[in-house]
């Protein structure tokens, strides 16, 4: 997936998304990465989320020429 295409669908989720528990869907520090709030046994817990394969060098590495 395009990088474009990956802050699309986070942007979209971040505006619309609509899962009991899970808040505040925002893009992380590095790119791949996600965070959102979460609650669980009463604690509201912040994750961190790193989808594999959105770093450039790996995009790179992948492709043959």
């Amino acid at each position: 997936m395009p990088r474009r295409h990956f802050q699309a669908d986070l942007q979209k989720a971040a505006e619309s998304l609509s899962i009991a528990g899970i808040t505040d869907v925002r893009p992380g520090g590095d790119d791949g990465e996600f965070t959102f709030m979460c609650m669980a046994d009463g604690q509201k817990l912040q994750i961190s989320a790193l989808v594999p394969g959105r770093s450039p060098l790996l995009w790179l590495r992948s492709k043959t020429y």
